[in-house]
């Protein structure tokens, strides 16, 4: 059922990769600079995106790969592309974990959820608007290793390579985004609770990991002064005006964004 959800869910986006002209917005577009950039042979790779210190250049990387490959230069196309591709791992991770926790009925019916997405979703993970698409594919292929993992029990040497690629992809997927941090929160709080976990050494390997998935973030801001440190802000005041909010934040959320998210408004 995995293939044919992941077939569906391409027919259900085809529309954007034969006319992906609009739906790439300005917002959209910092990508195709990543490409032109990679493309033109700067080097080092751009770390993030222009004016976002911390947006990753996840998608830009793809998109400058698909050109490569095809010999075109529509990067409406290839950035399209590269969130029809992210969305298919964020789909088949999905699936993975869900056949994990309930078996094959649940796994089928998150992929078709998935593959036949609300518009909210389906088109954030098109148009090239922030590393959403980035977060959810990277973010959810770590949580379908750390079920595999605890599914099958694992620990001490042979766990090591799932400990590791645990950390490379929360990591990365914080470069992408510090809104993967929740993923990495989960992830450590399972792994914290998982008494095995606690007493195995080769557990070290996924904060390596994760170091090592977000190095590009760590060196460009000790190169430039912690500067992603300002999407927080540096007014006392405002941080503790958003820490006060933070209870209505919360309700609307519940009560405005997840049924936006989840197409029931």
């Amino acid at each position: 059922e995995t293939w044919a959800v992941l077939a569906l869910a391409v027919a259900y986006r085809l529309p954007a990769l034969l006319h992906p002209w609009g739906l790439v917005n300005r917002d959209g577009a910092y990508g195709a600079y990543v490409a032109l950039h990679l493309l033109a042979g700067q080097r080092p790779a751009p770390v993030f995106t222009e004016g976002a210190n911390y947006q990753g250049t996840l998608k830009g990387h793809l998109a400058a790969l698909f050109s490569l490959i095809t010999g075109w230069r529509d990067f409406s196309f290839h950035l399209t592309a590269a969130g029809v591709v992210l969305s298919l791992i964020f789909i088949l991770a999905t699936m993975a974990l869900a056949r994990r926790l309930g078996g094959r009925g649940a796994a089928l019916a998150s992929g078709l959820y998935l593959a036949l997405g609300p518009k909210f979703l389906t088109i954030f993970t098109l148009n090239s608007v922030g590393q959403y698409a980035d977060v959810l594919a990277l973010g959810g292929l770590a949580l379908a290793l750390l079920a595999r993992l605890l599914d099958l029990g694992l620990g001490g040497p042979p766990a090591r390579g799932h400990y590791l690629g645990l950390g490379l992809l929360l990591g990365a997927a914080c470069w992408q985004q510090p809104v993967a941090l929740s993923y990495a929160a989960a992830a450590g709080l399972v792994l914290l609770l998982r008494r095995r976990t606690r007493r195995d050494p080769w557990a070290l390997l996924a904060p390596l990991g994760f170091l090592l998935g977000a190095l590009p973030v760590l060196l460009w801001n000790l190169q430039h002064g912690w500067a992603s440190g300002d999407i927080m802000g540096r007014d006392t005041d405002l941080l503790r005006a958003q820490a006060e909010a933070l209870p209505v934040l919360i309700q609307r959320t519940l009560s405005v964004a997840f049924p936006i998210l989840t197409g029931l408004s």
